[in-house]
């Protein structure tokens, strides 16, 4: 099973755009990202730490599933993605199923990829500023992929004491008083 590692944490992405760009990093997109976020009609996702969420970004579509995280220092946790045609259909189908929407975040996003790992620079409507550092392990290997993205990420100036596992809705609903 193949799994998706994060670190994420708030960030000056000018400073953090420069350390990558110094080490030859590749920007891969410049995008706005609206996202979607569903709570399952039988099923209390906050409870269950799961999440569903359909994402439109650059003309593409993207419904995800994030299951639980596992037990990892980082945050780590098996996803699955798939594109679908049409936001509008695709939320009026999750809607007629009983689906009901919890929150819309916004984000403008920069992509860069270095060594392996995807780097999100995010400025995220609301919330502020992060920078995310995403890697993929298999399940056998969780804690060797662990220290890998955390050397990596003090090697781009991610300020590690100010990480992160909540997640961009966790961290949205704090704010609004309904977590």
């Amino acid at each position: 099973m193949r799994l998706e590692l994060e670190l994420k944490a708030p960030a000056e992405l000018d400073r953090v755009k420069g350390g990558l760009e110094g080490l030859g990093a590749t920007l891969e997109a410049e995008e706005e990202q609206v996202d979607v976020y569903l709570q399952h009609p039988c099923r209390d996702f906050s409870s269950t730490d799961e999440a569903l969420r359909l994402r439109r970004q650059r003309g593409v579509v993207l419904l995800t599933y994030k299951g639980p995280r596992l037990k990892a220092g980082l945050k780590a946790r098996r996803e699955v993605e798939v594109e679908v045609s049409s936001f509008e259909d695709a939320l009026t189908l999750l809607k007629q199923l009983g689906f009901e929407e919890v929150a819309t975040i916004r984000k403008h996003r920069s992509t860069y990829e270095l060594a392996g790992f995807k780097v999100h620079l995010d400025r995220v409507e609301g919330l502020g500023s992060f920078v995310e550092v995403e890697g993929a392990a298999e399940a056998s290997s969780i804690e060797e992929a662990e220290r890998a993205l955390i050397a990596f990420a003090r090697s781009i100036g991610v300020r590690l004491e100010e990480a992160t596992a909540k997640s961009y809705l966790e961290l949205y609903l704090e704010g609004v008083g309904r977590a």
